[in-house]
Parts: C-alpha cells; structure tokens; sequence
C-alpha cells in the first residue's frame, strides 16, 4: 500500500510528539500496527478531530484508529458511539482515506469469515459514502 505522497518518517514524528505516542524508531509499512491500541480508540477518535493536526498526520492517525478498532471489535470492547464517530469521520474525510478503506475493506473476499472484523463496517462506510443517504 502507497501512503499517497506524504512524508510518513515526519508524520509520525509529528504525531509522537503531539500525541504521546509510543516511540520505537520503526518507520516500516505496518507502523500502526504496532502502536494500536484498543483501549485507546476513543481517545484518538477525539485526538483526529483536533485542529493542530494537518491531513498528513490525520491520515497516519486514522490507520491507527482503524487498527485499534479492528482489534476492539474482534476483543467486543467497542461502542456504539466509537462506531459511529468513525463512521462520521471516515464520511467526513472520506477523499484522504479511500484508498486505505478499499484495502481494509477486502473486496476481494467473499467468505465473511475470512475478513478482518472491522472490513464489514468499512464496507458499509464506502458503500454509504457512494450510494449516498438511504431515503
């Protein structure tokens, strides 16, 4: 996956120094992966919506988000509220964030139990934002 043209080394950064988070020196493909954190989620829903923060940062954010709600649902520690200010930022900033949503939503997959536990609520968030408000 191609991280659009952002510098993701001064994002993170960015986002160590803002935030507090953890601090590793890992710079990979998969750093979300190692700094999510499903007790975490509503805060860094919280923390997405703050105003010092530019679309870089956001977008490397919300992989954390999205991985740490993964992890809260597979662990059933999500809420309904979680859920739904997800769903109203990914909508709201769905242009920064469609290309990352295509990937967690596994199109590819038919068996629904080969998906990752958040890829049905991804989907039904790109298929919201295309089809538009249900009537």
């Amino acid at each position: 996956m191609k991280d659009l043209e952002f510098n993701k080394q001064n994002s993170i950064d960015s986002l160590v120094s803002k935030l507090g988070l953890p601090s590793n020196n890992y710079y990979g493909d998969h750093w979300e992966s190692e700094v999510c954190d499903h007790k975490r989620t509503r805060e860094w829903l919280c923390d997405y919506q703050r105003s010092d923060l530019n679309d870089e940062e956001r977008y490397f954010l919300m992989l954390i988000i999205i991985e740490s709600m993964d992890d809260a649902i597979k662990y059933d520690s999500v809420t309904n509220q979680e859920v739904l200010t997800l769903k109203r930022l990914l909508k709201e900033n769905y242009t920064l964030h469609s290309h990352v949503l295509d990937d967690f939503a596994n199109w590819e997959e038919t068996d629904l139990e080969n998906l990752l536990p958040i890829s049905p609520l991804i989907r039904e968030i790109i298929l919201e934002v295309k089809d538009g408000p249900e009537c």
